[in-house]
């Protein structure tokens, strides 16, 4: 089975309240996982199956430059 990494990057408007924040970034990593699970269960097909992941949340770029971003690499379970 293939696993995709999903990476969400933020602008650089939000990205400053992601950082102050924590509960933006996991209301947008909420959202993500919905939108994540909804097309898996599509390219799929069974709609009882349910998705795992695990979040990462990034803070910094390669330059340590404030760079708030979350990966995802969602899997079947």
């Amino acid at each position: 089975m293939a696993i995709r990494q999903w990476v969400l990057s933020l602008p650089h408007p939000l990205r400053a309240l992601a950082a102050r924040h924590p509960q933006f970034v996991s209301a947008i990593d909420k959202i993500l996982y919905r939108a994540v699970e909804r097309w898996m269960q599509r390219a799929v097909g069974p709609k009882e199956g349910r998705a795992g992941a695990v979040t990462f949340v990034q803070r910094f770029g390669d330059s340590l430059n404030l760079h708030v971003h979350v990966s995802r690499p969602p899997r079947p379970t």
